[in-house]
């Protein structure tokens, strides 16, 4: 083991050497895993090589928000005094759950009312995926997504994220239901407190 166990959507990030360290035994586990499946990873030219590119697709994609960096966030003064909602969306987000490890994809939808600070527009979406980049529920998602844009604003008058996706979970296995979709949210300041600005993230999202 590299490190100690975490949480499945906790930020570990890795060395260099610690990313290859880690890809190599994720292969060697596959590798089992996959003959224990009586799946012939010797002469397969399908097959033969799935051990290592299932390991760096884990590590270097589908995981990435938990053993990459931290997406550095770029900030401006708000000098112009700008108080009203500022929102970027559909953002794209892809994500997996980490119950089955199936995917799950979908929009995310990013608010704010700005007091000193506004974030650049592109940094939305960044966090949004670097958070979305490893196993986790879509609720702790959402959360994540709202605590940090609130730790880098310092202060503001509300932030509000909604996430709509569709879950491989529920559409490949289960009940197979093609046409469900999970919409969650985190509401916290004016969106939280005040019906009309609630009322008008929601009305700017289903305008969109």
């Amino acid at each position: 083991m590299i490190f100690e166990g975490t949480n499945a959507n906790e930020h570990n990030p890795l060395t260099d050497k610690e990313r290859e360290m880690l890809i190599s035994s994720i292969e060697e586990q596959m590798k089992h895993m996959m003959v224990t499946l009586n799946i012939d990873i010797r002469d397969d030219p399908n097959s033969k090589d799935t051990p290592h590119r299932f390991a760096k697709m884990l590590i270097n994609e589908t995981m990435a928000g938990r053993y990459g960096p931290a997406p550095v966030i770029t900030t401006f003064p708000n000098s112009k005094e700008y108080d009203q909602t500022i929102m970027s969306g559909p953002i794209r987000i892809e994500s997996m759950c980490s119950h089955h490890w199936q995917p799950f994809i979908g929009e995310a939808y990013i608010a704010y009312i700005p007091d000193e600070t506004v974030i650049g527009l592109s940094k939305l979406s960044r966090i949004a995926i670097f958070y979305a980049k490893r196993p986790q529920i879509q609720e702790e998602l959402t959360q994540q997504i709202a605590n940090h844009i609130e730790e880098v604003l310092g202060s503001s008058y509300g932030v509000a994220v909604m996430i709509r996706s569709q879950h491989q979970c529920m559409t490949c296995r289960g009940v197979h239901d093609i046409n469900a979709k999970m919409t969650t949210s985190a509401l916290r300041g004016a969106f939280k407190d005040d019906p009309a600005t609630r009322a008008e993230f929601y009305e700017m999202v289903n305008n969109d």
